[in-house]
Parts: C-alpha cells; sequence; structure tokens
C-alpha cells in the first residue's frame, strides 16, 4: 500500500508518528524539569545518572555533620577565649591587689616598726 493507493492510512499513520515524537519531545521537557537535565540529552543516559545519584542523603549528612563540627571547633574556641580572658583579668587584680600593699607596707609600716 502506498500513498497514492490509501491516502487515508497513511495520513493516520503519520499523525500517529507525530503524536508519538510530540509525547517523546514532552516527556523529555517534563524530565528535564524534574531531574535539572540538559534537554538534549537522551532520557536513558537521564536515568543511568539519577540511578547514580541515588545517594545525596549522605553528602548532604557529611555536610551538615561538618558544619556541625565546624560550630563546635568555634565555640570551643570563644569558650577558652572568654576563659583565658577571665583568668588574666583575676591574675591582673591579684598583682594590682598585692603591689599596693606592698607600697602601702613600705609606706607606712616599715618605716613605723625601724624608728623604736
Amino acid at each position: 500500500m502506498t500513498s497514492n493507493q490509501n491516502p487515508e492510512e497513511d495520513l493516520r499513520r503519520r499523525e500517529q508518528e507525530l503524536k508519538e515524537r510530540e509525547m517523546s519531545v514532552r516527556l523529555r521537557e517534563l524530565e528535564s524539569e524534574v531531574y535539572g537535565k540538559p534537554e538534549g540529552a537522551p532520557s536513558a543516559a537521564r536515568e543511568v545518572e539519577v540511578v547514580t545519584d541515588v545517594p545525596p542523603t549522605k553528602s548532604s549528612f557529611k555536610r551538615t555533620l561538618r558544619k556541625i563540627v565546624n560550630v563546635g571547633k568555634f565555640l570551643a574556641v570563644v569558650v577558652a577565649v572568654v576563659v583565658a580572658v577571665k583568668i588574666a583579668m583575676w591574675l591582673a587584680m591579684a598583682i594590682m591587689i598585692g603591689s599596693i600593699a606592698y607600697i602601702s607596707y613600705e609606706l607606712f609600716l616599715k618605716n613605723d616598726r625601724s624608728s623604736p
């Protein structure tokens, strides 16, 4: 059956091919929207890529864990700095009080004891 002998059947066959092509193009567009892949890539290759990208949760978990560890390190450094500053303040206060006590001893009490 050539197209000259049965034009209606030829038209139906062409319409069917056109519908199949339109559906495959639409399917590729939808897959590209869902997976974020370029439209030109064949759909079979996209399915293979999706299968290889199955465990994104492990990498995101590792990233989250790494962020938590970094925040913990930062907080440890902050706490260490605050403790060091407090100790330095106490030490400075003790040195100031000790020096004031020594100077007042030298000025007021040492001279009084040596005079009798």
